[in-house]
């Protein structure tokens, strides 16, 4: 089975700070790095060369807006994801959207197979992120359309199985990504409901139903 690697092109104001920095380090935005394991690839002074040579060869991007965004591509290493599988729900375009972007969720997603990954800032070294421990444990991932704000509420409410209780969950907040790790086991078929929220009113629910469950989301 072949491993696909992606390259982040796009998302947000990426890659910061922008402009031509060849000696600066190339990192994903702190909102994505719990959606796909990262990838550091050192490169030379040869290879920065190389690089900021091609892209000089592309003279209709020279525009001030499209050149400042490509110089800043030419960085001290390449960086690659491999995402996480995630069980999706559908798009949510059309629905009705809430005036404050840091209430309305935008997607709501499963990893079933992630490992958690607990890294350390080490500044000396060259690859920021070192993996300190790694330990079995699926994810839920909820998007929203602003960033997370403290004075606003954020829930997940899970229902499996036959069992009429439910488990109430507070996610950590990551800028507009919300992220929570999932109660193992969780038996099919199961509805995982993320809510937003100010005070007592509940302003933004958006459910993802596993019919089939995690346990078959592996396989």
């Amino acid at each position: 089975m072949p491993r696909v690697f992606e390259v982040l092109i796009h998302y947000g104001e990426f890659p910061r700070p922008q402009g031509f920095n060849p000696s600066l380090e190339l990192l994903p935005p702190p909102d994505l790095l719990l959606t796909a394991r990262w990838y550091y690839l050192p490169l030379s002074q040869e290879m920065r060369q190389r690089k900021w040579e091609a892209l000089n060869c592309y003279r209709t991007q020279k525009l001030p807006l499209t050149w400042r965004f490509l110089k800043s591509f030419v960085r001290s290493n390449e960086i690659f994801a491999e995402p996480f599988p995630l069980t999706t729900q559908s798009d949510r375009t059309g629905e009705p959207r809430s005036l404050l972007a840091g209430l309305d969720i935008t997607q709501i997603a499963l990893s079933a197979e992630c490992r958690v990954r607990e890294f350390r800032f080490e500044p000396e070294k060259r690859q920021h992120f070192v993996q300190t421990s790694q330990t079995p444990q699926g994810q839920i991932f909820i998007q929203l359309r602003g960033d997370s704000n403290p004075h606003f509420r954020y829930g997940i409410r899970i229902a499996h199985g036959a069992s009429p209780a439910s488990t109430l969950l507070t996610p950590l907040r990551h800028g507009k990504t919300l992220t929570a790790n999932l109660p193992i086991p969780l038996n099919s078929p199961a509805v995982i409901v993320a809510f937003t929220g100010y005070g007592r009113h509940i302003l933004d629910v958006a459910p993802l139903v596993l019919t089939e469950g995690v346990e078959n989301e592996r396989r």
